[in-house]
């Protein structure tokens, strides 16, 4: 079976109705296909047979020309057949199917002449319906066994970290050495997100606490948000459009907003550890950390084989001017 990573890299292209054909077959034999190849392949399938229904149509309008005045009594049951050729439905298939036989049945009350334009048509048309209903059916076949990308993601997601879970297992003392930093870790995005929080309100300040100053009536509408978590209005006689919005600082709304930022930044000091253990690629029987990770950190650690390595980390956090915090890990190994 492919694995997920490989069904996002391709994407097969068709040039031809038998590379369509056979894909389908070979779908067949898969245990499931990504809704996005399947999709592809329906689409390929459908142009194609489009395609050579037009072909069809094209040729039966040719064979059936010479039918004229002499001929009325059967340009009726002609049309009626024209007119149940699929353009690019496969659920078109059975009418088809049920016009071919009345169209045999017409040909068994023709003059020779017309029996043997109708003997060319029925010849082409068993050729298309030969062709394309078991394409039909395979793709009716296939159906039970599409899955969405999301789901494959998230199988894909829950194997991944089951993978990473057993490394961190097996990398335990590097796992315990890099929690004990985590409490200085937090503690300093604290304390430079209460930074952050004190430069944005001077800002507000040096505007007489007016938002509609700071940020002015159509700007920017995503600062303003973030400005309206942190603060509340002043505003006693309601909100007017053009007047002033006077802001306070509000408790409880700086609160949450540190505490949502902490949070982020513990699933950053998780994701940190798990590709630290994913670049030293091998358990890990022994580590130890000098120093702090925010200024000059040096872990060196100790691999089952009696490798060692050292790596040198230096954490960052940036904030964008919407109060999103950024945090960084920049890690490199050292000789």
């Amino acid at each position: 079976m492919k694995s997920f990573s490989s069904f996002l890299k391709e994407e097969r292209r068709y040039n031809n109705a038998e590379e369509v054909i056979n894909a389908i077959k070979d779908a067949l034999t898969q245990d499931e296909i990504l809704n996005p190849d399947f999709k592809r392949m329906n689409d390929a399938a459908r142009r194609e047979f489009g395609r050579e229904a037009k072909l069809f149509k094209d040729k039966a309008y040719n064979i059936f020309s010479p039918i004229s005045s002499d001929y009325n009594v059967y340009q009726d049951d002609i049309r009626e057949f024209m007119w149940s050729v699929p353009w690019d439905s496969f659920q078109e298939l059975n009418k088809f199917s049920k016009a071919v036989g009345q169209l045999r049945n017409v040909r068994s009350k023709a003059t020779n002449d017309v029996k043997k334009m109708i003997d060319k048509v029925l010849m082409d048309s068993n050729s298309l319906l030969d062709k394309w209903i078991p394409v039909r059916d395979n793709l009716k076949n296939i159906k039970p066994k599409v899955v969405k990308v999301t789901q494959k993601r998230a199988e894909a997601k829950v194997k991944k970290q089951e993978i990473i879970s057993k490394k961190m297992v097996s990398s335990s003392s590097l796992v315990s050495e890099l929690e004990g930093h985590r409490k200085e870790y937090l503690d300093t995005v604290k304390k430079k997100t209460i930074s952050f929080i004190d430069r944005k309100m001077k800002q507000l300040e040096d505007k007489d606490m007016d938002l509609n100053k700071l940020v002015p009536k159509n700007g920017d509408s995503q600062l303003k948000a973030f400005y309206r978590i942190i603060t509340v209005s002043k505003n006693t006689g309601g909100y007017q459009i053009n007047g002033p919005d006077i802001r306070e600082i509000s408790g409880k709304g700086v609160r949450n907003y540190i505490e949502n930022t902490i949070k982020s930044a513990e699933m950053d000091y998780d994701a940190f550890i798990q590709k630290l253990i994913e670049k030293i690629g091998k358990p890990v029987v022994n580590a130890k950390m000098i120093g702090n990770i925010w200024t000059n950190c040096m872990l060196t650690v100790v691999c089952e084989d009696g490798e060692q390595q050292k790596w040198h980390t230096q954490a960052i956090i940036n904030f964008s001017k919407y109060g999103k915090a950024f945090n960084q890990f920049p890690t490199r190994r050292k000789k």
